[in-house]
């Protein structure tokens, strides 16, 4: 059984540490549901928490089925190759950076982009990062049941005397910002 409190104290330092496109709640809400609190065959077996597809060929990649929605909202599913991450920090980065690593993607995103606040960036994300028309409720549902929210503006914790630009994960890997 997993500890969900213990999971989110663990994400959390990760999703506040790579905040430039997401808001820390939404990263947190898209890695509980995403992963199945961590659970998820992808998770466990390539480090991928957040249902990132690759689609480039030449990338080694996890390959499985998976339920996609179509414009009706009807499921079905489709066999997909994931990405395969080293650890939790290549994961959160990558993450959210997905919104911008081209101009197709800075518009096909512009919603979830501008948005002002976890609602609105939930609902940007419905239909553009995942096919389940109730994607947007599921994400706000689960930032409600566990106050993520308050990740969204709290510090990182500066911890030893390190230097504010730098934050030390849970795993004990340090992220020095630019």
């Amino acid at each position: 059984m997993v500890d969900k409190l213990k999971f989110i104290e663990t994400m959390a330092p990760y999703a506040q540490a790579h905040q430039e496109h997401f808001f820390p709640s939404i990263t947190l809400a898209q890695t509980i549901l995403e992963s199945a609190w961590g659970e998820s065959t992808l998770a466990k077996e390539a480090n991928n928490y957040w249902g990132r597809k690759e689609d480039n060929p030449n990338v080694e990649a996890y390959v499985v089925n998976t339920q996609e929605a179509d414009s009706d909202g009807n499921f079905y599913t489709i066999e997909a190759r994931f990405r395969i991450y080293k650890d939790l920090d290549e994961g959160f980065k990558d993450h959210d950076t997905i919104m911008t690593r081209s101009p197709w993607y800075e518009n096909y995103y512009k919603d979830a982009l501008n948005a002002k606040s976890p609602k609105e960036q939930a609902e940007g994300l419905t239909g553009t990062y995942a096919t389940d028309p109730g994607y947007a409720n599921k994400l706000i549902n689960i930032i409600d049941a566990y106050d993520l929210t308050k990740y969204d503006t709290q510090p990182i914790q500066d911890t030893e005397g390190k230097p504010d630009n730098v934050a030390i994960m849970p795993d004990g890997t340090r992220i020095v910002f630019q």
